[in-house]
């Protein structure tokens, strides 16, 4: 639309300039009409130059580094914790509700985790018992965990 606008202004006003012997004139105004118009054809090419330089100011590893000073993999490290933290929360409740019967709704699992050198390995579970859950036995909940996982468990009411 607006390049169409720009046209039909750039032709009305050459169409406006006197003709005369000398079209030194009616030049200069084609020329100017002719720039001002690939002005406009071209603006969208700085928009898509501007998104692409801001994408590559805006990665989370500069980001980090210059903001905060702390390091990509930190970062990175931090997010891979809370989504195998996620998962496994997820895969326990699956378990308990299969095999003793409680409902997603009536536990709520915490997964502590943390960095041995060569990955991140499951230091505890924690698990809130309420509703229907609260009359399961905590030491069958805690066993069938501890078997799961590998690391202590400890089941509380609330």
């Amino acid at each position: 639309m607006r390049v169409l606008t720009v046209s039909l202004l750039c032709g009305l006003l050459e169409l406006m300039t006197p003709v005369g012997e000398r079209e030194g004139l009616r030049r200069a105004v084609r020329l100017l009409s002719a720039l001002f118009l690939l002005g406009v054809l071209l603006q969208p090419l700085s928009s898509i130059g501007e998104a692409i330089f801001r994408l590559d100011l805006g990665s989370p590893a500069r980001q980090w580094e210059t903001e905060s000073g702390a390091k990509y993999e930190e970062w990175m490290e931090e997010k891979l914790t809370a989504a195998t933290s996620a998962q496994l929360e997820e895969d326990l409740s699956a378990l308990l509700e299969s095999e003793l019967g409680v409902s997603r709704e009536d536990c709520r699992i915490t997964v502590g985790t943390e960095s041995d050198g060569e990955g991140l390995r499951v230091s505890h579970v924690w698990i809130a018992l309420r509703g229907e859950a609260v009359l399961i036995d905590p030491r069958r909940i805690e066993t069938r965990v501890t078997e799961a996982v590998g690391c202590p468990c400890t089941v509380s009411l609330g």
